[in-house]
C-alpha cells in the first residue's frame, strides 16, 4: 500500500533549483579542484559575517616581501595595458557611433528623396 508522490511542476522546479543545482555546482568545484562550499559562502558573504576578524587575516596580500616586486609590476603593467587599450575602444566606440549616424542620414535622406 505505498503511495506514490505526485508533485507539481512548480514543486519539481523548486526541488531543482534548492536542492540539485547546488549539490551540481559544489560537485563541480571539487572537480575543478575548487572548494565549492568556500565558493558559495564567499558569494553569499556568509564567512565574512561570521567569522568577524577572521577574513581579513585569511586573505593572501600582494605586499608579501616575496611577492612585492615582481607581481607589482607585472600587475602595473597590466593596469596600464588594459588602460591604453580601453582609450582605444572608446575612441573606435566614437568613430562607429559617428559613422552610424552618418549612416541614419544618408538612409534618411535616400528615403526622403525616393518619395
Amino acid at each position: 500500500m505505498t503511495k506514490r508522490l505526485r508533485l507539481t511542476g512548480f514543486a519539481r522546479f523548486l526541488f531543482v533549483m534548492v536542492i540539485l543545482v547546488p549539490a551540481a555546482y559544489i560537485g563541480a568545484s571539487y572537480y575543478n579542484g575548487e572548494d565549492g562550499i568556500q565558493n558559495i559562502k564567499n558569494l553569499l558573504g556568509i564567512e565574512a559575517a561570521s567569522s568577524g576578524n577572521k577574513a581579513p587575516s585569511q586573505r593572501k596580500s600582494l605586499d608579501t616581501p616575496a611577492n612585492s616586486s615582481g607581481v607589482t609590476e607585472e600587475l602595473e603593467q597590466r593596469i596600464t595595458d588594459l588602460e591604453a587599450e580601453n582609450r582605444e575602444l572608446k575612441v573606435q566606440i566614437r568613430d562607429l557611433k559617428l559613422e552610424l549616424k552618418a549612416t541614419q542620414l544618408q538612409l534618411k535622406n535616400t528615403k526622403s528623396n525616393a518619395k
